[in-house]
């Protein structure tokens, strides 16, 4: 099974991590600045989000589980 992890670039990453917060649920994971930019950061969708994928049908391959090392797949 192949997974996907987008790379998105924004012109204000602290601004859209905020908007993405806020929009759409997501929970900040690890944020890595560097100085007065974001070098790297990992955000999670909130399990809203797979439990109204699966209330509309979606076909569910693999269940949500926490990891050993933090991530939650």
């Amino acid at each position: 099974m192949d997974d996907i992890s987008p790379s998105l670039i924004y012109r204000d990453p602290k601004a859209a991590i905020e908007f993405l917060e806020r929009a759409f649920g997501f929970e900040r994971g690890m944020v890595v600045e560097d100085g007065d930019r974001i070098a790297h950061a990992e955000l999670w969708h909130a399990d809203a989000h797979y439990a109204r994928a699966k209330e509309a049908g979606a076909e569910i391959v693999m269940e949500l589980t926490d990891t050993d090392y933090g991530s939650r797949d």
